[in-house]
């Protein structure tokens, strides 16, 4: 993520890598949950490039895998390490948007790719924010029953071959 202007306005810009497809589902999936604290706030998109670009508010921010997993290297904002009380907050914090998504769609949203990479920290106010809504699917209650019964199938067959039975 980059930092950009709009409006003479600080912004994030984020430039997609994914399909084209993907990037429909990122921008409807997080537009519709921009209210949320815990979500970045989409500000808008260009689709017309050749890496189609979302554009979020501003926020004074370092990615939670930074915050785990990057080593001190002299910069004050990244040797500020976790304390396990601030990662059950971040943990805290993901997972109520992540109840959104399950419970409050018309039909369950996965996101599918929660990340260290894809939570960021508001330096600010502390607020976890997650961002990347471009693997995310929807759940329809047909296809959930339909693949656990292929699972049960896969299992029982699996499991009759290995008692010798076919």
């Amino acid at each position: 993520m980059v930092t950009g202007s709009l409006d003479n306005r600080p912004v994030l810009v984020r430039f997609s890598t994914y399909s084209f497809n993907n990037i429909h589902r990122d921008i409807v999936i997080t537009a519709q949950m921009s209210h949320l604290k815990n979500v970045l706030r989409l500000v808008g998109c260009c689709l017309e490039f050749e890496q189609p670009v979302m554009v979020y508010e501003y926020v004074e921010a370092i990615s939670l895998f930074d915050l785990l997993y990057k080593k001190d290297n002299g910069d004050d904002q990244n040797s500020k390490s976790l304390s396990w009380g601030n990662r059950l907050r971040v943990a805290c914090e993901v997972s109520s948007a992540i109840v959104f998504l399950h419970t409050e769609f018309t039909t369950p949203i996965i996101h599918r790719n929660i990340k260290p990479h894809n939570v960021i920290v508001d330096q600010k106010s502390g607020v976890a924010k997650i961002l990347n809504f471009t693997l995310s699917m929807s759940l329809l209650l047909e296809n959930i029953i339909r693949r656990l019964q292929t699972v049960e199938l896969e299992q029982t067959t699996g499991a009759s071959q290995l008692c010798g039975h076919r």
